[in-house]
């Protein structure tokens, strides 16, 4: 190339006019090769008008902007806020929804490849003022077992109850609520308004546990600015739960209750302990035992007993029915197995009396505690002679 150059120079130099114009032939199809080509003649993009002509601060406001020569990939924005969701109807038509802005009036732009349009004041932005907005109000909390005629707010160790918040709230649903669930000991399941609590393996009982609930509502409101800022409102609230190992204490106190019995130094009233008033056989299971007692203290010395393991059914609201003839309402029962060997003070005759004894229990609402005691079975003298074991115990 440079050698070409070098002869069209001197062919120049020497005055040849064909070279002349050959050179400068050659010298415009450079400068035409090194161009960019045709340049496009630039766009003129307007905006008209802005509908509607106002919003909010909070942004959010759907808009229709108007115009010339709008395309495809248009963007807009409202006092510098890019709005969002642009779609570019036509060339003179598209719809956006606007970004949150301080409060006042604002230029709209919409942009096309570099090119702009712009109306001023086109789009007003106004601050919504105050929110008025009040915390939610717990109207009830409950916690229940799904055992039939289980107790409210009752739960036996690993034993799994629902547990459930009723809401009330002016400005949300309860559905776009929080709910942040706690419990002191146990593990809870589950999310919202309800949730499943279940009582740890491992606890002192009888004992109690809360279960708490903080409710959240979170909200939008203006700051001086108009601008939004989120708000929340937290609630809290709890419920206490009576964790028992009931068939472990039924069990207890069905022997201790016996084994108290058995020792004839201990006063009726000590015997009966645990015995609630007022429930048993006609409201009088404890008047009842309390009499047994006594008329066992007057005529049998119990010299030993043996007081087996207590078999305890837990079934709120149902009955005992070791006797045929005898349904004794309860919400456990436990049936004993022993055997006394004691001593008839009137012969001084030394006898062995066996059998079953049943045991009902209630719960209060409060703890446990027994009703009614029955026995069957039969003494055995040592003579070989067996009567009923209601002349020992009743």
């Amino acid at each position: 190339m440079e050698e070409y150059s070098t002869r069209i120079r001197h062919l120049i130099a020497n005055g040849s006019s064909w070279f002349i114009t050959l050179a400068s032939v050659l010298i415009v199809a450079a400068a035409m090769s090194c161009s960019d080509g045709p340049t496009s003649p630039s766009v003129n993009i307007t905006v008209t008008g802005v509908t509607p002509s106002s919003g909010s601060t909070f942004g959010g406001t759907g808009i229709t902007v108007t115009g010339t020569n709008f395309a495809q990939g248009a963007t807009v924005s409202i006092g510098g806020a890019a709005a969002t969701n642009v779609v570019v109807s036509s060339s003179a038509s598209l719809t956006a929804v606007t970004a949150p802005r301080a409060a006042g009036a604002a230029d709209a732009v919409v942009s096309v490849s570099g090119q702009s349009g712009r109306l001023p004041q086109a789009f007003t932005y106004v601050s919504p003022g105050p929110v008025t907005n009040n915390p939610p109000v717990i109207t009830s909390l409950s916690a229940r077992g799904t055992r039939p005629n289980q107790p409210e707010a009752f739960a036996d160790l690993n034993e799994q109850i629902v547990a459930a918040v009723v809401v009330q709230d002016a400005e949300s649903s309860v559905e776009s609520l929080v709910y942040e669930w706690s419990a002191a000991s146990g593990t809870i399941e589950g999310t919202g308004a309800t949730v499943q609590w279940r009582a740890p393996q491992m606890f002192s009982t009888p004992g109690t546990i809360l279960l708490s609930v903080t409710v959240i509502e979170r909200y939008t409101e203006a700051d001086p600015n108009g601008l939004p800022i989120q708000r929340e409102h937290r609630v809290n609230g709890g419920i206490t739960v009576k964790v028992h190992d009931s068939a472990r204490e039924v069990a207890d106190m069905a022997r201790k209750f016996l084994e108290l019995f058995s020792d004839s130094s201990v006063p009726p009233e000590t015997v009966v302990q645990d015995f609630l008033p007022g429930c048993g056989a006609n409201g009088r299971g404890r008047e009842n035992e309390l009499n047994d007692t006594i008329y066992n203290r007057e005529n049998f010395i119990i010299t030993g007993y043996q007081v087996d393991e207590p078999q305890v059914t837990v079934n709120f609201g149902g009955q005992c029915t070791l006797f045929p003839e005898r349904f004794r309402p309860a919400d456990a029962c436990a049936l004993v197995a022993v055997v006394w060997n004691d001593t008839r003070i009137a012969t001084g005759m030394p006898n062995t009396t066996t059998g079953t004894d049943q045991v009902t229990a209630i719960y209060n609402g409060t703890r446990w505690g027994l009703c009614d005691s029955d026995f069957r079975g039969a003494i055995l003298t040592a003579t070989g002679q067996i009567l009923p074991g209601s002349l020992f115990k009743r």
